[in-house]
């Protein structure tokens, strides 16, 4: 069952071309959202989701999605 703040959309060939490296920090930043968009899970959380080993890796993923503008 549909739940407020469980979907996102976001334009295909954007996302997907834009940012390919970032989907996987991109959908557990989503998953962790409240339902005014607004999240701030932890680097270590982001790690286990992804399965990247590095903070400097998952702030460079962040911030690649800040300049696409996706966040």
């Amino acid at each position: 069952k549909y739940q407020a703040g469980t979907f996102t959309t976001v334009p295909n060939t954007d996302f997907f071309h834009t940012i390919p490296k970032s989907q996987g920090v991109f959908v557990c930043i989503c998953k962790h959202a409240d339902a005014n968009g607004r999240c701030w899970p932890p680097y270590s959380k982001i790690k286990k989701f992804t399965g990247i080993k590095s903070d400097t890796t998952v702030k460079a993923r962040i911030d690649e999605l800040v300049k696409a503008g996706f966040i």
